[in-house]
């Protein structure tokens, strides 16, 4: 492990300083700098955290180890956390042999994720794809950053996938037209209740498309049925409440998207896998 003196050393010659200045900076004298960085002796205890500001590093770092990530992210910052995390991921796989264990080297790889993010935002059908040999892959685009596992089962491969019936009900459900303008409704009004006749209106279908719809929506848990007694009449009146699986096929969606206009334009592209087929 580095030694305090190493570490202050290696900080102010990153930032092309004499020990003069960094001496007159932090309120200490040449001799003392000197004596740190060869080792002859340490700084007083209550100056630790005076040289670690002025380096912009941690205590930690000054004694060599690795700084520590932050704990605590916001529930709201999530999603764009997470994406600029996936990104960072899959920069260091185009670096290879990139220690990233000093402060320049940092820099530099941050430097290139901020110039990844841009160039896919700027150009939205451009994409990253890294597959591992191991199994798996990574796929980002401006929009997505996504991790696909290889289970040791295969139990979720792409031929059993293909061969799963409900899947293949669902995405036959979901193509039909009915089903999107009622879902689609849904949407645009926030999930207001609804019954089977102002369905059917607002949409532009007849009431058994709009029945059909209904039925499958139920079934795919994404609204409730609610039984209500007007004068002596039972109405059925319906609600969203499977908010939560609209994430689901939103994403799925997304994906659909990216592959009907798939274009070969790729900000980084690295490796194969030969049974990709049946991940």
């Amino acid at each position: 492990m580095k030694r305090i003196g190493d570490i202050i050393a290696m900080l102010r010659k990153e930032r092309n300083m004499t020990q003069e200045e960094v001496a007159a900076s932090i309120g200490v004298s040449p001799q003392s700098i000197s004596k740190w960085e060869n080792s002859a002796s340490m700084p007083d205890i209550m100056l630790l955290p005076v040289i670690a500001d002025f380096f912009g590093v941690s205590v930690d770092e000054l004694f060599g180890k690795p700084a520590r990530e932050e704990r605590t992210v916001s529930l709201d910052d999530l999603p764009e956390k997470a994406y600029d995390a996936v990104l960072a991921i899959v920069q260091k796989s185009f670096l290879p042999c990139d220690d990233v264990s000093t402060s320049e080297s940092k820099k530099t790889h941050e430097t290139e994720v901020s110039k990844m993010k841009t160039y896919l935002t700027e150009h939205p059908r451009s994409q990253s794809l890294v597959f591992s040999d191991k199994g798996g892959a990574v796929y980002v685009n401006s929009d997505l950053g996504i991790v696909l596992r290889k289970r040791g089962d295969k139990s979720a491969g792409m031929v059993d996938l293909l061969s799963n019936i409900e899947i293949a009900e669902f995405l036959e459900d979901l193509s039909d037209k009915s089903y999107r303008e009622v879902l689609i409704y849904l949407l645009k009004n926030k999930g207001l209740s609804f019954t089977s006749a102002s369905i059917s209106k607002k949409c532009g279908i007849t009431i058994e498309e709009a029945d059909a719809a209904i039925n499958k929506l139920i079934k795919h848990g994404i609204i409730t049925q609610n039984e209500v007694d007007i004068d002596c009449e039972h109405i059925f009146v319906y609600q969203m409440s499977g908010g939560n699986k609209i994430l689901l096929i939103y994403t799925l969606l997304k994906m659909a998207n990216i592959f009907v206009n798939y274009t070969e334009h790729y900000n980084g592209l690295r490796g194969t896998t030969t049974d990709w087929y049946n991940m």
